[in-house]
């Protein structure tokens, strides 16, 4: 699991664009999902690379026993077949991009 925080003041304002584009830039096909607050994802994984990026809301994942909590901006490189489960928290619905690379 790789994690890469939202660096405002070397990459802008988080926007659903921006972040797009920097999915589309590494070769990944991108859904936009949105998850009421208090969703859980359960645990599961893919047969490829996947990436989360956070457009708003915050994200409790855990991956192998590593937890992280996410928020706008932030986005995490799942290699395939890493086994991970997903948490919506706070009291706002979650925006994310999800990408999943070949």
């Amino acid at each position: 699991m790789k994690l890469i925080r939202w660096d405002t003041a070397h990459d802008g304002p988080v926007s659903e664009a921006a972040l797009r584009a920097r999915l589309t830039a590494q070769g990944c096909a991108c859904d936009r999902q949105e998850y009421p607050t208090g969703t859980r994802i359960p645990s599961h994984s893919h047969d490829v690379d996947h990436y989360a990026a956070v457009v708003s809301g915050r994200l409790h994942m855990v991956m192998e026993g590593e937890a992280l909590i996410l928020g706008p901006g932030d986005h995490l490189i799942i290699s395939r077949g890493k086994l991970h489960s997903t948490t919506v928290v706070g009291s706002k619905p979650a925006v994310l991009l999800e990408g999943f690379c070949e």
